[in-house]
């Protein structure tokens, strides 16, 4: 496990992460909205994360980040069933190339499991 959390793996990642949201806060006034591995290693130092994962407050937000930052930034996109969106991007690190991932979501999304009878918003 340990070797998913490397900084090999990890820092391009972080560097991706703080340009998105360096971007974003150009762009369109604020900062993204970040969960999952980011979040936690920004509020206890942990181990960080290959993925960035990333809740837009509505999809009007999510489109157009999409269209203009992932796509002018070399970023392909990939269709999941939990995310809207999951956006991939290949980047040298040392000898080895490896993957930067950003799962991408609206908040007005609900997602529904357990056959429709459970909603997470």
């Amino acid at each position: 496990m340990q070797e998913f959390y490397s900084s090999e793996i990890t820092d391009p990642s972080l560097v991706e992460l703080q340009e998105l949201a360096r971007w974003y806060n150009e762009k369109l006034g604020n900062h993204p909205i970040i969960v999952g591995g980011w979040a936690a290693y920004l509020y206890t130092g942990g181990l960080g994360s290959k993925d960035i994962d990333v809740v837009f407050p509505d999809d009007r937000s999510k489109d157009a980040t999409l269209s203009l930052y992932f796509a002018s930034h070399g970023y392909k996109e990939k269709k999941t069933s939990m995310f809207d969106k999951e956006l991939v991007k290949s980047v040298k690190a040392g000898k080895r190339e490896i993957e930067i991932i950003v799962d991408a979501v609206s908040a007005k999304r609900i997602i529904r499991i357990k056959n429709g009878k459970v909603a997470i918003p």
